[in-house]
């Protein structure tokens, strides 16, 4: 097995960052813990600030408030401030930015300026992103995949203590991209170095990463591994990011949430009276032939279909495996789930 050196990997803390643009603050208080050799994403919308955490972690970016620590070095804080080239971080950018007049082992080699055994390190990390045969290549004639191995063994080649991705792969088509990430997190677990990625997409977020941080409004606002997420979100703006859901109206009473579709059993966890919104996941819901709701739509997959059937005021997506219903269809929606999150209504935001 090819690795890097065997302290080329950190953690990384972060703690009460905020960081701005002139007089907008676009960070608020964030605040993450990155194990070593942890595969981490920040996920969110455009403009909510993932970004920016990440060039601040590189920094790119000052910080106004908090502070940022490496391998338990502070490298950013109060009075504190270590220069980018000194932070032990690698960076691939959403491009990969490879210099087009250089080809691929002087792109690789960059970074290795003033070391010994250039030569060695540069075959080293183009054999551990399978581009051993291509070192005299310029990067104008690689297919996009391929571009982004080489940036990738650009940026371990110096055998950085944390690595930062910049959605690496959404300049690739989508058949391409599911490879290229597959062959990458492949590679970066056979490293074990530190990650942190940013990616607006939460497929290729929960595929990645070992934990994710969903991020909303400059705020971090649940981290944990994708099942956590997915199962157990923290507010309904989460749930609704993070997947499929359908948010309906309820009153909770003696551990039951009335709704539409009937009483339905609550996790523990949330408000335990009152007026609520209720997740409820397209794969907690079944069709059957009947009066009640009307399908209005349906989008096949092959493995599985999505429904959108309107019932009285409410429109709900059903996802199944049988495809034997129509738009038109008059069907009743059924619970067929465990138990369903809830917030109370007054702390419900949208996305």
């Amino acid at each position: 097995m090819i690795s890097l050196a065997s302290d080329a990997r950190a953690s990384l803390h972060l703690e009460g960052v905020d960081a701005s643009y002139g007089d907008g603050q676009v960070l608020h208080d964030a605040s993450l813990a990155v194990a070593p050799g942890e595969m981490l994403s920040l996920l969110g919308p455009s403009g909510c600030g993932k970004t920016t955490l990440l060039r601040s972690i590189a920094g790119l970016h000052p910080v106004s408030a908090g502070q940022i620590e490496i391998g338990g070095r502070l490298v950013a804080g109060p009075n504190a401030w270590v220069a980018p080239e000194h932070r032990r971080v690698g960076m691939v950018f959403q491009d990969g930015a490879l210099f087009p007049h250089l080809d691929v082992a002087a792109n690789v080699a960059f970074g290795l300026k003033g070391q010994t055994d250039i030569d060695a390190r540069v075959a080293e990390v183009l054999q551990l992103v399978d581009m051993a045969d291509y070192g005299h290549r310029l990067p104008g004639t690689l297919s996009g995949g391929q571009q982004q191995r080489v940036a990738l063994a650009r940026a371990l080649a110096p055998q950085p203590a944390v690595l930062l991705l910049d959605e690496p792969f959404s300049a690739l088509d989508a058949g391409l991209r599911h490879q290229v990430r597959r062959d990458v997190r492949r590679i970066l677990h056979e490293v074990g170095i530190t990650v942190v990625m940013v990616t607006h997409d939460q497929d290729e977020a929960f595929v990645m990463a070992d934990r994710v941080a969903v991020m909303h409004g400059g705020r971090i606002e649940q981290v944990g591994a994708p099942h956590e997420l997915y199962e157990n979100p923290s507010s309904a703006w989460v749930a609704r990011f993070v997947g499929e859901a359908n948010v309906v109206a309820g009153e909770i009473s003696s551990g039951l949430a009335e709704t539409t579709l009937g009483a339905l059993p609550l996790k523990p966890q949330g408000p335990q009276a009152g007026l609520a919104d209720i997740l409820i996941r397209p794969e907690q819901l079944q069709l059957v032939a009947g009066s009640g709701g009307v399908v209005e739509s349906v989008e096949y997959f092959g493995h599985d279909a999505l429904y959108s059937v309107r019932t009285g005021d409410e429109m709900l997506d059903v996802r199944t495996s049988l495809g034997q219903f129509a738009p038109g269809d008059d069907v009743v929606v059924k619970f067929v789930g465990s138990t369903v999150s809830a917030w109370a209504r007054d702390t419900v935001t949208t996305v």
